[in-house]
């Protein structure tokens, strides 16, 4: 056994509690994945077991313990031999490598050839764009070239920004563009052959029918509208007043994190349609907040059905609530504590340390969120609307008329998200002074 590495006299853990604790953590990653099997067979006390399971490797001394144990160090002797048994197994890929290595050198040679070819030439080249080129002289006598003069900071800047969305730009030309042009042109037109895909122009008549003979599709964009606009500030409030309670300093703070964002990998998609009852078999999961029977008798059926919706609208933004904590929590611990230290010198409260320091400072947060709350609830897995364009295009095989639908509901939302980008944009702060 080697001795434990020890850093000014204090030992450090070894390799294995390392690994446990790395282990540990990587768990929180799988609870995830078994919470889904969990809550599909409503097996809750497995799941407790699994999320103590790994509050403990997370949080406890139990790597350190395990590793410094007689089956820590047992263990410890197998990994290493399992290294050695693995290795000694791959030796016959090392021996294919060793003999294909030279073979794939061999083949290159005509590139490496007409590299060094090609590479004088463009030296010279580029020796000679560089005498054509202007020079100005600097303050400090030397010369600076044009490329120095034209790059300046705030184009390198830009450059960067440009090299990072290139992959973006790429796809979308590639992959998009051609989607979303057909997706125009089949709002104007009717198919008339599917083989082949032909296509007839109508004109306006598909949103001529929308607005003026569909009886499903208004009714619906509009629920979906103020189901938006009633969802949307109170997701903001509850994400913002509970990454604030969650940022304080207290122990297990780590699984309240952790805890609040389960719900985004556990509704996504086909589970958060079962769970709400949506599914082909229509069972229903999640439920929410429930009306005691007693309390309906006493209240009637009017004020129990508006407390039922309240509760239902409570338990949606629960579960939609986890992203924009984690987005608030960024913003919270980006403020600098001396903005904090000064504003109590001064002699403020928490309170108002809440509203000069605080949201100030995270209100480029507090637009972004808005914007990510607004795109999420209209691309909601239950929303309504996207389930009407869906079956109108694929089931009923109208492409022409659900494209229409869907350019219209596309427009609104981007109108959405412009309108809230404009007006709460003018009220969001940017430390150095630009507003």
């Amino acid at each position: 056994m080697k001795p434990e590495r020890t850093v000014n006299g204090v030992a450090q853990p070894s390799a294995f509690a390392r690994a446990m604790k790395v282990l540990g953590k990587a768990l929180l990653v799988l609870l995830a994945l078994a919470g889904i099997a969990f809550v599909a067979y409503h097996d809750w006390v497995a799941a407790l077991a699994a999320l103590l399971l790994i509050f403990i490797f997370c949080y406890t001394d139990l790597p350190r313990i395990i590793s410094q144990s007689p089956v820590g160090r047992l263990l410890d002797v197998l990994g290493r031999g399992v290294k050695q048994l693995l290795k000694w197994l791959c030796w016959p890929l090392r021996w294919l490598w060793g003999k294909v290595k030279p073979l794939l050198k061999w083949l290159c040679w005509p590139l490496r050839w007409l590299w060094g070819k090609v590479k004088p030439l463009l030296l010279r080249l580029w020796g000679a764009v560089r005498r054509i080129l202007p020079k100005r002289k600097t303050r400090d006598g030397n010369k600076r070239g044009f490329l120095r003069r034209f790059f300046t900071m705030e184009r390198r800047r830009s450059m960067e920004a440009l090299i990072f969305l290139t992959p973006w730009i790429v796809g979308l030309c590639l992959f998009f563009l051609g989607p979303i042009t057909t997706s125009i042109r089949l709002a104007f037109s009717e198919i008339t052959k599917m083989k082949g895909f032909e296509m007839g122009f109508v004109g306006l008549r598909n949103f001529n029918h929308i607005f003026f003979t569909d009886i499903n599709f208004v009714p619906m964009f509009l629920q979906t509208v103020l189901d938006t606009l009633l969802n949307t500030p109170i997701c903001i409030v509850f994400s913002l007043v509970i990454a604030i309670l969650i940022n304080r300093p207290m122990k297990g703070r780590g699984f309240f994190r952790a805890a609040f964002f389960i719900p985004v990998l556990l509704g996504a998609g086909y589970v958060m349609k079962q769970m709400l009852g949506m599914g082909a078999d229509g069972t229903t999961i999640t439920t929410g907040i429930v009306v005691p029977e007693l309390i309906a008798d006493l209240l009637g059926h009017s004020l129990t059905e508006f407390l039922q919706g309240v509760l239902d609208r409570i338990t949606v933004v629960l579960w939609k609530s986890g992203v924009q904590i984690v987005l608030f929590l960024a913003g919270l611990q980006g403020i600098s504590t001396s903005l904090y230290e000064a504003a109590r010198v001064d002699g403020a409260t928490e309170w108002e340390m809440f509203w000069k320091v605080t949201l100030p400072m995270i209100s480029p947060v507090i637009l972004m969120n808005l914007v990510y709350t607004i795109v999420a609830f209209f691309t909601d897995a239950t929303n309504p609307i996207i389930d009407y364009i869906y079956k109108t295009s694929f089931t009923n095989q109208q492409f022409g008329y659900g494209a229409a639908m869907s350019w219209i509901y596309f427009a609104f939302a981007l109108l959405m998200c412009g309108v809230t980008m404009g007006v709460v944009g003018r009220y969001v702060f940017i430390s150095g002074g630009k507003e």
